[in-house]
């Protein structure tokens, strides 16, 4: 279940107004229906600025999802903010939720940023992780190279499943893999295991000084950047961050640091989510979406089917410049 916390476009969102429209269209006289539209008009402004003065929100509940609106303005007081974000409270204890998800304006506001975001809001880390063949390729393209032809190194210590999978899926696409890890005995035997059973051979070793001095795309897995800076790294390699903490200061890096992605809108949105969906940033609306399915054939089908394509990626400072992956050696 996911919660949607955005603006209202319009005073009616907080109103059901076919159920108005329809019990006027019963009257039959048009002077006492034009008169009866004038009172609900105004009854429905009064009741806005009602919600608004009283901070008070909305709640829409659908199968999947909920939407909470707030009748937000372009110049809101901090009385206010504070009680929507008392309100929001009492949604996120009342509920349990799988992802936040907050509409652009609403992550301006500084006071709502730093209070949602200690929250489970989406932040399109999982997006990343799903489609890194696609990151990957999107990198190859801008240096006129293939997916086929490079050499991935992955920085791997939890001997976890998710961690397997996602090692032997990267397999099949590249011409190698190199797994970095503390985590050598566990490693090893899985790599024993990825030539037996696909005839794929997966290099394991933990030389600090040697193994990623030379590495051109760095994949981290779950390494904290305290373990990293153990590491002899290629200063101007492209390291891509799929663990959940940010990672941005490596001493003597001057390469690029990959923390998320963003993908292209498409004519596909408004049909598989909820229609007021522009209001969000468009990759972690997506994230929110795929994040129903639990099998990562089903989402890889899921992106596939809804044509899902990288806009650009993102780094330390935001958007990444195309020009900046062909200065990468």
């Amino acid at each position: 279940m996911n919660l949607y916390i955005r603006e209202a476009t319009s005073k009616l969102e907080f109103f059901d107004v076919k159920k108005i429209l329809k019990k006027i269209n019963f009257v039959k006289c048009n002077y006492i229906k034009k008169g009866i539209k004038n009172i609900v008009k105004l009854f429905i402004n009064l009741k806005y600025i009602f919600l608004y003065y009283f901070g008070k929100n909305v709640e829409k509940h659908q199968k999947n999802f909920t939407e909470c609106l707030i009748p937000l303005k372009e110049k809101n007081s901090n009385r206010l903010i504070n009680i929507w974000k008392k309100n929001i409270t009492g949604i996120l204890n009342k509920n349990k939720y799988d992802n936040i998800i907050i509409s652009k304006k609403i992550k301006n506001i500084e006071i709502f940023k730093n209070f949602l975001y200690k929250n489970d809001e989406v932040e399109g880390k999982k997006l990343l992780k799903i489609m890194i063949e696609d990151v990957i390729k999107y990198i190859c393209k801008t240096k006129n190279e293939s997916i086929e032809s490079k050499t991935i190194y992955i920085l791997a210590n939890h001997f976890s499943k998710e961690n397997l999978e996602f090692i032997e899926n990267i397999s099949f696409k590249v011409k190698s893999v190199n797994i970095v890890t503390q985590n050598l005995k566990k490693y090893l035997i899985f790599a024993d295991k990825i030539y037996s059973k696909n005839n794929i051979m997966l290099s394991v070793s933990n030389n600090k000084r040697k193994t990623l001095s030379k590495a051109s795309i760095i994949i981290n897995l779950d390494f904290s950047e305290e373990i990293i800076s153990k590491y002899n790294i290629n200063r101007s390699s492209i390291f891509i961050n799929l663990f959940n903490k940010e990672i941005n200061n490596i001493k003597g890096f001057s390469g690029i640091f990959i923390n998320g992605l963003n993908i292209k809108e498409n004519k596909n949105f408004e049909s598989i989510g909820i229609s007021k969906y522009k209001l969000y940033n468009c990759t972690n609306y997506y994230e929110s979406l795929i994040c129903e399915f639990s099998n990562l054939k089903e989402i890889n089908k899921k992106i596939k089917q809804d044509n899902i394509e990288i806009n650009y990626l993102i780094g330390k400072s935001g958007k990444i410049d195309i020009n900046e992956y062909s200065k990468i050696a």
